[in-house]
């Protein structure tokens, strides 16, 4: 995180606690939103459980689609980010018969005539989700600070093809 300059952006619930400016997460509860905490847990390490801002997380999308550099820091070998990138393993089929895979922390599948990388993440009251195209160079992060009743998955691959100028549906 540091070659990014996202100081900002932690893994522990201390260093994430001891901000004075941070977001506030919500639950719903009857249809009022009530104040809650971010569910952190060890366990969330391995999947990731970052918790940063959408300014810090702009900059890694930003990295991710310029193959590792950020500016003209390459801050990761573009073999590591091509490595990272491939689907490895069959996630789930799609109604139109196309297979989206996992690869190292990133899903990867066909998408508007090109490849889309995304990774989402929740953390109880919290969601996040960003993807991009591969080979148009085009991405987005989207953050909620309660969980909604769709996806941010849907809305960000509807924001995608509008920006491709293609039909969402």
């Amino acid at each position: 995180l540091e070659p990014l300059d996202m100081s900002r952006s932690c893994f522990r619930q201390t260093e994430f606690e001891s901000r004075s400016n941070r977001i506030t997460p919500y639950r719903l509860e009857d249809g009022d939103l009530i104040p809650d905490k971010l569910a952190f847990d060890d366990l969330l390490y391995a999947a990731g459980g970052l918790c940063s801002s959408p300014s810090e997380m702009a900059i890694y999308l930003q990295m991710l689609i310029n193959k590792g550099a950020v500016s003209d820091n390459q801050v990761l070998p573009k073999p590591s980010i091509e490595k990272m990138t491939k689907g490895r393993t069959e996630w789930s089929e799609n109604i139109d018969g196309t297979t989206q895979k996992y690869g190292y922390g990133v899903f990867v599948q066909p998408f508007l005539d090109d490849t889309l990388i995304s990774h989402g993440g929740m953390m109880e009251t919290t969601t996040a989700w960003f993807g991009y195209l591969e080979e148009s160079d085009r991405g987005i992060f989207l953050a909620s600070n309660t969980t909604p009743s769709r996806p941010l998955k849907t809305l960000g691959k509807t924001l995608l093809a509008s920006i491709q100028d293609q039909d969402p549906n």
